[in-house]
């Protein structure tokens, strides 16, 4: 796993806890984030998507270097709740080792992109559409981790599996949503575009 540098930390809590902008020309209220809320516990979630393995970590004879396991597990904090342990078993210099991770969910790599927007998009689509012209909401969703581990893929899709992006956009033309802004914002070697 990817230890982020505190600079990365700073930049991508500032773009998840920040007061979303009204459309130009529009004088409103600011939006409320679940986090200024006070509802972190409720929409905060944490999920993680295991990508099927490369051809390059497994062995000619097709058999790979990785395994992994999924079950529910307890959550920490106030409310509680179940999400899901996956543990990780690895062969690093001869030697198995396992590793254990709590997550709200865990996406097996089976697991296709339009279970991940139901799952995490929708849910922060319905949050965000919840609010009123008095007070409008806003809700954030990021991708994260290292190159080649499925990020863009679960962002943006490929053609008959499209990406979350491209789900939200085609969720709110289905309920024909008006006044809505959107902005798609890239953190890569530290640099945000």
């Amino acid at each position: 796993f990817y230890d982020p540098s505190p600079f990365v930390l700073r930049t991508v809590m500032k773009h998840v806890t920040a007061t979303a902008t009204p459309p130009v020309g529009r004088a409103a209220p600011p939006s409320e984030s679940a986090v200024a809320l006070g509802q972190a516990d409720v929409n905060f979630r944490v999920a993680v998507r295991v990508r099927p393995p490369l051809p390059r970590e497994c062995t000619a004879g097709g058999r790979c270097a990785r395994s992994y396991g999924v079950e529910p597990a307890k959550l920490a904090g106030k409310r509680g709740g179940t999400g899901e342990r996956i543990t990780v078993g690895t062969r690093v210099g001869g030697r198995a080792a396992k590793h254990d991770y709590v997550f709200n969910r865990v996406f097996t790599e089976n697991v296709g992109n339009a279970e991940v927007f139901e799952n995490l998009g929708l849910p922060l689509l319905d949050f965000a559409l919840s609010g009123t012209a008095a007070t409008p909401r806003s809700a954030t969703l990021f991708a994260y981790g290292q190159t080649g581990t499925g990020k863009t893929h679960t962002v943006s899709g490929v053609e008959g599996d499209g990406g979350i992006v491209p789900l939200v956009v085609e969720e709110l033309f289905r309920r024909g949503s008006s006044q809505i802004s959107m902005s798609y914002v890239q953190l890569y070697n530290d640099d945000l575009s």
